[in-house]
């Protein structure tokens, strides 16, 4: 994109100067983050299965943390253990309403 006012090229020219002056404070603020996080383990469990009754659904969670359970025990407990129980209990009582 090519600028035609003169303030804006000054402009645009002390925006990437801060930008690089900011990065050595960026680095430094992820190397910190890096070398204090704590690596929480994934939960125990199935990471796939059939659950309930009914027509097949199938589901797919991504995501990083919520997707592989940490910061529980167990995949039943997290997120997408959750979100299966409730599907689960949501297929049986129509298919039970249907009948």
């Amino acid at each position: 994109m090519k600028i035609k006012s003169a303030k804006l090229k000054v402009l645009s020219f002390l925006v990437d100067l801060m930008q690089w002056m900011c990065f050595p404070i960026a680095f430094l603020q992820i190397y910190i983050i890096r070398k204090n996080v704590i690596e929480l383990p994934e939960a125990s469990g199935d990471r796939a299965g059939r659950v309930g009754v009914g027509k097949d659904l199938s589901v797919l969670i991504t995501g990083d943390s919520s997707a592989c359970g940490v910061g529980v025990e167990y995949m039943e407990d997290s997120l997408s253990g959750h979100l299966m129980e409730t599907l689960k209990r949501r297929k049986q009582f129509l298919r039970k309403k249907d009948k």
